[in-house]
């Protein structure tokens, strides 16, 4: 993120004519289309509970799973819409992986802020919704020629999960929450090191790409199996004789 990043005042005009901007120069958003890392990269990574994080699962799950991810972001809209829901059924819902969330801010910036505040003032509960929501549409989002401007289709979004359009429109321009959120993103990324999305992290294995699910599948599964056992030194025998 570059110096001026807080820069950015979402007043409801001002998120209409950033996301707008945005659409128009749709091409900008190709450029998500580097090839995600896919080996898994061992190395110290912060997994503990984080302020603020977004949680699924039991508190008490025996594998953590952490997701660096941006709204704005292709590759991770790829993973929550394709990989997601099966991955959930298969781990979360199960009660085996306590998947936490943590933002992150890609360009175009303007989508990621908007759709995160959204997402946050829909509440705990709709969060994920909401953000699968800004996921789907993003293809709408970075279309010049959409029937929807950028932010109709956030309203929309809103309205699915409770709010007004009113209340997305305040949500836009409420400067506490765009700090918040920053202070958020600058935490997660001191704590985890993590510089491209989506990243997940499995213990002390971070794995980075669209299509890290095998990976991810691999690394719990060797959770699962705990830390090995040192194996223990069988006692000295005493030399016989010595005593009459």
């Amino acid at each position: 993120m570059g110096s001026n990043r807080r820069t950015l005042i979402f007043g409801a005009a001002a998120a209409t004519a950033a996301l707008a901007a945005h659409a128009q120069a749709a091409t900008k958003a190709a450029g998500h289309k580097a090839a995600p890392k896919k080996t898994p990269a061992k190395g110290p990574v912060a997994a503990q509970g984080l302020p603020d994080d977004m949680v699924l699962g039991k508190a008490n799950a025996p594998v953590t799973v952490v997701e660096y991810a941006s709204a704005s972001c292709p590759h991770c809209a790829h993973w929550a819409l394709n990989d997601f829901p099966a991955f959930k059924a298969k781990y979360i819902d199960t009660g085996v992986v306590r998947f936490v969330f943590r933002e992150f801010l890609t360009e175009p910036v303007s989508l990621a802020v908007a759709g995160f505040l959204v997402a946050r003032r829909a509440g705990a509960a709709r969060y994920f919704g909401v953000l699968h929501d800004v996921f789907a549409a993003q293809p709408e989002f970075y279309n010049p020629d959409a029937a929807e401007k950028p932010i109709d289709i956030l309203h929309r979004i809103g309205r699915d999960a409770g709010l007004g359009d009113a209340d997305v429109d305040a949500c836009l321009r409420d400067q506490a929450a765009i700090n918040a959120l920053y202070a958020r993103v600058d935490r997660f990324s001191k704590a985890s090191g993590v510089n491209s999305t989506p990243t997940f992290v499995v213990g002390q294995t971070k794995i980075q790409g669209e299509n890290a699910t095998p990976q991810i599948e691999a690394a719990i599964a060797e959770a699962l199996k705990g830390p090995k056992a040192t194996p223990k030194k069988a006692p000295a025998k005493r030399k016989a004789g010595g005593h009459r």
